[in-house]
């Protein structure tokens, strides 16, 4: 021990990262520091004993402890809970806890347009129905619905009318 007091209590601080991560993070560094040389374990339980926990930070000079998280996803807040130990065997009894989160995932949806062939051209206008196959219900970017066209010279049009019978 470098003669800083324990008393059962290692003092720990700076604790990062916290606040929002962006979107897409899949892994971080947690990282704090103590008061004096430790060994220092963290879990995702709260109220986990120093001797149950599986995970150790890596200490650097003593002091400086950290470790690599994964498999981070988004819209999801991470608690780590840290306890430590000194050379002479003290050990925390409550949880120094890092909290973060991860960014939500962006919700922009992009319309995707489909749109049925032209009809054939009357009274010189052509028409086609186009739908979001991603609904988004807006119509950003929506291809035109009708466009006006001419007959081709020379050509025409049979109109056949039959007269319906009724009996």
């Amino acid at each position: 021990s470098d003669g800083g007091p324990w008393n059962s209590s290692c003092l720990r601080s700076s604790g990062a990262p916290t606040g929002t991560l962006p979107t897409g993070t899949t892994q971080a560094t947690i990282s704090m520091t103590t008061n004096e040389s430790a060994t220092c374990r963290y879990g995702t339980v709260s109220g986990t004993s120093y001797s149950s926990m599986t995970n150790t930070l890596v200490a650097t000079a003593g002091t400086s402890h950290s470790a690599t998280v994964t498999g981070l996803t988004n819209s999801t807040t991470y608690n780590y809970y840290i306890r430590c130990q000194d050379v002479v065997g003290n050990v925390n009894l409550d949880d120094f806890i890092i909290s973060f989160s991860v960014a939500v995932a962006s919700t922009t949806c992009t319309p995707n347009w489909s749109c049925t062939a032209w009809s054939t051209c009357v009274n010189g206008t052509q028409t086609r129905v186009c739908t979001d196959t991603n609904a988004c219900g807006v119509s950003t970017d929506k291809p035109a619905e009708s466009q006006s066209c001419t007959t081709p010279a020379g050509s025409t049009m049979t109109v056949s009318l039959v007269p319906s019978r009724t009996t």
